[in-house]
């Protein structure tokens, strides 16, 4: 993330360093600064973004019903730019994905 904020400061080579992905996985290990993946990917979606405030970005990403995660158990996510950089990671409670349900995950940035 480190790496990616300074191209953003500096203004070069920005085309593959934003923020395009939310990637999904399966392992709960606590995040830590040196983490540069998650654990077990096992499905990516395209975010959106919104400027709801002078001092934040909120990115959202929608798994479908149908989609390459269904039937795993999803505890972890993390937001990743073009080039495969990983930017932030979080896990969360266990959530069993199916063909039965749609999950919306938001994450805002919030800049003080």
């Amino acid at each position: 993330a480190r790496t990616m904020m300074a191209y953003l400061l500096a203004g070069e080579n920005l085309s593959d360093k934003f923020v395009k992905y939310l990637k999904v996985g399966t392992v709960q290990t606590t995040p830590d600064r040196s983490d540069v993946s998650l654990g077990n990917i096992v499905d990516s979606v395209d975010l959106t973004y919104s400027f709801p405030d002078v001092d934040r970005v909120v990115f959202e990403g929608i798994l479908p019903n149908s989609t390459p995660s269904n039937g795993s158990t999803l505890r972890e996510a993390g937001l990743f730019n073009e080039d495969g950089q990983m930017f932030s990671r979080q896990v969360h409670g266990d959530i069993s994905k199916t063909s039965a349900i749609q999950l919306k995950y938001i994450w805002t940035i919030i800049f003080t």
